[in-house]
């Protein structure tokens, strides 16, 4: 699994835009490659959704990419992307969201 890094954290209009690193493999298989960086938007009523304000933005988003990866829906991230728009990538991705809070 890739490891997820949140780096970065800005306010945005309607919320945050979140800098994430996602640093993929591991034991096994060979030399480390650099990781891929990406812009993650979070709308607080997102944020309040999935997690009814009981932890930290910075938790969801990592959250979201964490299923978008696990789930093997794309073959890469995009470099910008909404954490609503995951939704369409993975169907249950509102479940998984609330229960890694």
């Amino acid at each position: 699994m890739a490891a997820v890094r949140v780096e970065t954290e800005m306010e945005a209009p309607r919320g945050w835009v979140f800098r994430v690193a996602v640093e993929s493999g591991g034991p096994g298989r060979g030399q480390e490659a650099e990781p891929t960086r990406h812009d993650v938007t979070l709308s607080w009523a997102d944020y309040e959704y999935w997690s009814h304000g009981a932890v930290a933005p910075e938790r969801v988003v990592k959250a979201v990419v964490e299923a978008v990866l696990a789930s093997r829906a794309l073959d890469a991230l995009p470099p910008r992307f909404d954490a609503s728009t995951a939704r369409r990538w993975v169907p249950d991705l509102d479940r998984i969201v609330r229960e890694a809070m």
